[in-house]
């Protein structure tokens, strides 16, 4: 029978703005972002939400329906430990695939919230980083064992200059930490 599921992310409550913009750039223009929005009978700090489209047709019970509907996707609720809970949906039966369903919602956004999170922390230290586009599928070699994983591509600006033309030679400064990062 499908079912709500709830699951944990890494994602930490200080750093909600991050959250946030990292939830409007993986979801894309088809999706909403709403704050403080009931998701699946649980009151959410973010809702991710289909826009609302036409729908006219009949459903898998035979019931007709006409109107313009939206669909919920998932929220995220605060727990206790200071992070938020993925709150979604699995149309299947059991919770074999429970897991799975979280993370496929949630890898590009982890993604994309790690590399921001990064950005603001270098930024505190005079470090220009720039994220181009949005988290891809890629492939990461640990120990001979090749694993999927999402990548962003970051740009650190400033400070390194190129004084060959391979780019081989480099001379000045590519920035200081300052005693690195808290």
């Amino acid at each position: 029978m499908s079912h709500m599921i709830k699951g944990k992310t890494t994602l930490s409550v200080e750093d909600k703005e991050i959250v946030k913009e990292s939830l409007e750039q993986c979801w894309g223009e088809e999706y909403e972002i709403q704050e403080n929005v009931t998701i699946r009978g649980q009151m959410c700090d973010y809702g991710v939400i289909r826009k609302p489209r036409p729908v006219k047709g009949h459903t898998k019970t035979g019931r007709y329906v006409e109107g313009v509907y939206g669909q919920q996707v998932m929220g995220l609720q605060k727990n206790s430990e200071g992070t938020y809970d993925i709150v979604s949906y699995n149309a299947a039966y059991g919770s074999s695939g429970d897991q799975a369903i979280i993370d496929d919602t949630m890898d590009k956004v982890n993604t994309v919230f790690a590399a921001k999170k990064a950005q603001k922390e270098l930024a505190k230290h005079g470090i220009d980083v720039e994220i181009s586009g949005d988290a891809v599928d890629s492939e990461i070699e640990i120990d001979g064992n090749v694993e999927k994983t999402k990548m962003v591509k970051v740009t650190i600006a400033g400070g390194v200059k190129s004084s060959g033309g391979s780019g081989r030679n480099l001379s000045g400064d590519s920035g200081n930490l300052g005693g690195g990062m808290n």
